[in-house]
This record gives structure tokens, sequence and C-alpha cells, in this order.
């Protein structure tokens, strides 16, 4: 687990979240939770095509602090 509480690997994602430490995204990450039971869905939103993007106040890229 990274120091502000995201995990980066996919495996400890599921487990996170079945141990009731947060919730995913992604649902083809927990698919076989999801058809066991282990997991349910909070929405019926899916995330058929998604990324990252960063977004900053303009101007944050000329502060030098």
């Amino acid at each position: 687990m990274r120091p502000d509480g995201a995990v980066d690997h996919a495996n400890l994602v599921v487990q996170a979240v079945i141990d009731g430490q947060g919730i995913a995204l992604n649902d083809a990450l927990a698919e076989n939770e999801l058809a066991a039971g282990q997991l349910f869905a909070i929405s019926d939103i899916k995330l058929e095509d998604y990324g990252y993007s960063l977004t900053y106040p303009q101007g944050a890229l000329e502060n030098s602090a």
C-alpha cells in the first residue's frame, strides 16, 4: 500500500475490497468475486473505456515550491 492509502497491485485491490477497506472502480478486476457473490456492484454504471488524467490549477507548473 502506498503512503496515500492507494493500492497498486490488482490482487491486493480485490483483497482490500473483500476485507472492507474500500471500493474498486474496475468491474473486470473483480469479475470472479462478483460472480461468486463475495462482492457486489454499488452502481449500474460500467467503466468500459476509461483512463487517467491529471488536472491542476492554471499556473501550477510555474510554481517552484
